[in-house]
């Protein structure tokens, strides 16, 4: 999938939130309990969707898997009832910006405190 260019509609936004939501549902060992969605990136006229998530493992490509292996589910289950014009099909990355900012804030604070 080429880079979908970043379309920031209300569409994104339900879209998040209905994943969201939808993960939570999932009981799956996999998952770690704090899963979430971070954002999600549809192309123009919605037919694709990049859909980040972050949590505390250090097994992000299994969760990636079992996520993909979820989304026909997820899309039935979740995205079916929204107002969409399509139902996109949706790749799943992992988003490391929430591990990077916690570092990034423990090195400024280590850095205060040694002044």
């Amino acid at each position: 999938m080429k880079n979908p260019r970043p379309h920031f509609s209300g569409s994104a936004r339900l879209v998040r939130d209905a994943i969201g939501r939808g993960i939570t549902h999932l009981d799956d060992p996999r998952f770690p309990p704090d899963l979430a969605v971070t954002f999600v990136k549809l192309a123009k006229g919605g037919s694709q969707a990049v859909i980040g998530v972050s949590g505390t493992t250090k097994k992000q490509k299994t969760v990636l898997h079992a996520l993909g292996k979820a989304s026909r589910y997820l899309a039935e289950r979740e995205l079916a009832g929204l107002r969409l014009r399509r139902i996109p099909k949706m790749t799943f990355v992992w988003d490391d910006s929430v591990e990077k900012a916690f570092v990034m804030d423990q090195l400024l604070k280590k850095g205060v405190s040694d002044d």
